[in-house]
C-alpha cells in the first residue's frame, strides 16, 4: 500500500475529521441537523461557482416558464438541499434506526402498503426505479427497512479515492445492503435473477453509445436504456421509488409505485419517455431536492453543442 493511500496517511486526516464531525452531528435534534446542513449548502453555493453555473443552466433549460427571481431562488434552495443531503448521508450511516424511521412517513394507502412484498412474491427480482435526489443514501436505507429482510443492492458510482471508497462500501453494506458498482452489469443481473432488489437511478448522462433521446422537461436528454434491458434479461419487476424531504423539518415521505405495467416494451424510446415522465413528476413535487448540478444535457442530438461552455 502506498503511503499516501494508507487510511492514516496525513492527506486523509481531514477526511476522518469531517466524517467524525458528521457522526457527532447526527446526535443533534433533527431541526438542528437540517439547519447545519443548510449552512453547509450555503457555503457550497459560494465556493463552487462551476457547479452553480451547471445547476443554473439546467434550471433555466427545464423551467423556462418560471420567472428569473423564482429560478434564482430555486438555485439557492437546491444548494441548501444538497448540504442537507450530506447530513442525511450521515443519518443513513449512523443515526439510531428507531429514531431515523420515526422521521419517515411510510405509505398509508392500502394499494401502496403491500407493493414491495407483492413485487417480490412471484420469485422475480425487483428494479427499484429511482432518481438522483439529495437524500440518496437515506433513500437506500429507508428502502432496505421497508423491504423487511429482502436483499436490496443499491447501484452507485465508485469513488476515485480508494480510502473513501472502502469506507463508503463498509458503511453502506452494514446499513442497507452491499452496493453494486454501476459498471457491474453481470452482478446486477445475478442479483435480479436471485429474487433480490436493485436500487437503480438512470437519470444521468453517461454518454453511452447505446443511448436514446427522450424529453425531460421539454429538453431532449440522452438516456441510458439499461432499465429496459435489465428488466428484459432478468424478467424483473420495475417499481418506482423515491424518498422526498418534507418542508419545515417534518421528516420524509415515501413515493412508491405503481409497478410499471407492460414494461419493457419493444420501443426503448417509449420506455425512456415513461421513465423521464415519472422522474419529472417527482421533481415537480420537490424541485430543490433534485440534483441539478449534474450535466444532464451534455450529450445533444445531432450536432447541437453542449450548453455547458
Amino acid at each position: 500500500m502506498k503511503a499516501d493511500t494508507h487510511p492514516l496517511a496525513p492527506r486523509n486526516w481531514p477526511l476522518w475529521l469531517g466524517l467524525g464531525l458528521l457522526r457527532l452531528a447526527v446526535l443533534l435534534p433533527y431541526p438542528l441537523i437540517m439547519a447545519l446542513g443548510g449552512l453547509l449548502g450555503r457555503l457550497l453555493y459560494r465556493l463552487s461557482p462551476r457547479r452553480v453555473g451547471i445547476a443554473r443552466i439546467n434550471i433555466d433549460l427545464c423551467l423556462p416558464a418560471w420567472g428569473e427571481a423564482e429560478r434564482a431562488a430555486l438555485l439557492k434552495a437546491h444548494f441548501i438541499s444538497t448540504g442537507q443531503g450530506l447530513m442525511e448521508l450521515a443519518m443513513a450511516w449512523w443515526m439510531n434506526p428507531r429514531r431515523l424511521m420515526a422521521l419517515v412517513e411510510l405509505p398509508q394507502a392500502p394499494t401502496e402498503q403491500g407493493l414491495i412484498a407483492q413485487a417480490f412474491a412471484p420469485g422475480r427480482g425487483v428494479i427499484f426505479l429511482s432518481a438522483h435526489f439529495s437524500s440518496l443514501d437515506l433513500s437506500a436505507y429507508v428502502l432496505a427497512q421497508m423491504a423487511q429482510g429482502q436483499v436490496i443492492r443499491p447501484m452507485y458510482r465508485p469513488h476515485e479515492n480508494p480510502v473513501i471508497e472502502g469506507f463508503f462500501q463498509r458503511c453502506r453494506g452494514r446499513r442497507y445492503g452491499q452496493p453494486l458498482p454501476r459498471e457491474d452489469v453481470k452482478g446486477m443481473l445475478r442479483a435480479l435473477k436471485a429474487n433480490q432488489g436493485v436500487w437503480f437511478a438512470p437519470d444521468q448522462n453517461f454518454g453511452h453509445k447505446s443511448k436514446v433521446f427522450a424529453p425531460f422537461f421539454g429538453q431532449e436528454a440522452a438516456c441510458n436504456p439499461a432499465t429496459s434491458r435489465f428488466a428484459r434479461l432478468s424478467d424483473a419487476v420495475v417499481l418506482p421509488y423515491v424518498l422526498l424531504r418534507k418542508p419545515d423539518n417534518q421528516g420524509y415521505r415515501v413515493c412508491l409505485g405503481p409497478v410499471l405495467e407492460d414494461f419493457p416494451s419493444d420501443d426503448s424510446v417509449a420506455d425512456a419517455r415513461r421513465i423521464n415522465a415519472r422522474i419529472e413528476a417527482w421533481v415537480r413535487q420537490a424541485p430543490e431536492q433534485y440534483i441539478w448540478m449534474h450535466r444532464r444535457f451534455k450529450t445533444r442530438p445531432g450536432t447541437e453543442p453542449s450548453p455547458y461552455v
